[in-house]
């Protein structure tokens, strides 16, 4: 069978996940011309993309790696969980409080994922690249924030 992509995995996931930041600096450098309603409204529903991606990863790993016979009912409810939270926070929030908000999420289920033991169990290349990219995008979260807040 013929690779998509050329690589390891360990060179490959990495690369896709920091590529998936690109959208959000592509919004904060566009966000002037657009103006910073869109901007901000795009932003935030691309983190909420991130957040029901990320999550929705949790039954995977979790199904996967827990033995036939057992439902792995913690990481399935927490996801379910977090996802409401997630979801709540965009109904009710817009703006920077939405954007610090998400920051903060994307720090919480990074936390989660690495105390639970099914989902602590990926590859050491993945839980770094998992920190390093929570960092990038719970950063670029707070900066497009503070921005918006600077120049309200």
């Amino acid at each position: 069978m013929a690779r998509a992509l050329n690589g390891s995995r360990a060179q490959v996931i990495p690369l896709l996940a920091f590529a998936g930041s690109l959208p959000l600096m592509g919004l904060m450098l566009v966000s002037p011309m657009i103006g910073s309603g869109l901007a901000s409204a795009l932003f935030g529903l691309y983190g909420l993309a991130i957040a029901c991606f990320l999550l929705g990863s949790w039954w995977g790993v979790a199904l996967v790696s827990a033995p036939r016979t057992l439902l792995p009912v913690a990481e399935l409810a927490v996801s379910n969980a977090l996802l409401l939270v997630v979801v709540l926070c965009h109904a009710v929030f817009d703006g920077a409080l939405l954007l610090l908000l998400q920051a903060g999420l994307f720090i919480v289920i990074l936390l989660l994922e690495q105390a639970m033991p099914r989902l602590r169990a990926a590859p050491q290349y993945y839980r770094s690249m998992r920190r390093q990219v929570t960092a990038l995008v719970s950063l670029l979260h707070v900066g497009f924030a503070v921005w918006l807040l600077l120049s309200a």
